[in-house]
């Protein structure tokens, strides 16, 4: 296998510091503004590599671990990370009074309930453009329908059914969101 394509792999992909916000921002940076080409090298380890076990993992995350499921929490996932990179980078200032604290911290407060109004949409407009640039369908994954054994005949069949943004949005989404807000409160 040709090394220059692990050089120019490892480029796009940074360690995370467990201590700095600022490496968890630059650890998703990559994949959020470097979609097409960590996609586009992918796809040619797949087709030149001779190594079947590289093919396979190659080829599998490029075509389907880079669905829109997961472009769409990448997009989430570097809004909220900016954001909280940019306090976080402020409050590290030697000269940072508390009054400007406690007014960046309220900016992130209003950012974050900001975000969980509208920043779903938004950010399925951001995904369905890259999913556009790389050629993906911008769909979510069809999620499995588990059936339920009936004990009694009697039991009525009233399961809801949610399509599966709806599902995104409820499970990932507001999750993402809501823990970040708590966490920003457990903060102050």
């Amino acid at each position: 296998m040709d090394y220059s394509f692990k050089i120019r792999f490892r480029f796009y992909f940074k360690t995370i510091s467990g201590t700095r916000w600022e490496s968890r921002i630059e650890s998703i940076k990559p994949i959020r503004f470097q979609l097409c080409q960590v996609h586009d090298a992918l796809v040619e380890i797949s087709e030149l590599t001779k190594d079947p076990k590289i093919k396979s993992e190659s080829s599998s995350l490029a075509n389907y671990e880079f669905s829109y499921d997961f472009i769409l929490s990448v997009v989430i996932w570097y809004e909220l990370l900016s954001a909280i990179n940019k306090v976080s980078k402020s409050l590290q200032n030697e000269s940072m009074e508390l009054s400007n604290a406690v007014q960046l911290l309220s900016g992130l407060k209003d950012f974050f309930t900001n975000f969980r109004e509208k920043g779903f949409q938004l950010s399925k407009k951001t995904a369905q453009k890259l999913c556009e640039d790389i050629g993906t369908p911008a769909i979510f994954k069809q999620s499995r329908i588990l059936n339920k054994s009936k004990q009694f005949g009697y039991e009525s069949n009233d399961t809801r059914t949610v399509s599966n943004e709806q599902k995104f949005y409820q499970d990932y989404f507001l999750t993402v969101v809501d823990q970040a807000i708590v966490d920003r409160k457990s903060v102050v």
